[in-house]
């Protein structure tokens, strides 16, 4: 086959702690980048320096950084609370305790200023649901 760059010369800057919305054309490659960043690729080729700050992605990059993919499935019955811990305790390593876990869901739901939402149920049933995709980062 005949090799394709879907990504080339990116650049961007994310403020730690606020949500960030990326937007763009079907197929521009929003998808790609997020994946390419959270080491989430299990297709082709990266070349080249994948840089944070200037330097190269620390061991803390994936615990402290995470965006919803478009495939992530949430009980539409659930809580946003409820699925922000289904999601933590799943994603986070088991050495983590599990009330790390759940006190880390509301430390981003304050940081978020998501309390106001936090009990609210995600969907209704039938209906589907239609959800930005956030990203969120943490100071190291």
């Amino acid at each position: 086959g005949e090799t394709r760059r879907i990504l080339s010369d990116v650049y961007g800057w994310v403020q730690p702690g606020k949500l960030t919305a990326l937007m763009g054309a079907t197929g521009a490659g929003k998808t790609t980048l997020l994946d390419v960043l959270a080491d989430r690729v299990t297709m082709g080729v990266i070349t080249g320096d994948i840089l944070v700050n200037g330097l190269p992605r620390g061991k803390s990059f994936q615990r402290t950084t995470g965006y919803v993919q478009q495939q992530d499935i949430h009980l539409e019955t659930s809580t946003v609370r409820e699925a922000l811990r289904f999601s933590a305790v799943l994603r986070q390593p088991t050495a983590i305790s599990m009330q790390d876990k759940i006190d880390y869901v509301e430390e981003v739901i304050n940081l978020l200023e998501m309390g106001p939402y936090a009990d609210a149920v995600i969907g209704v049933p039938g209906k589907g649901m239609s959800l930005y995709h956030p990203i969120t980062a943490a100071d190291d």
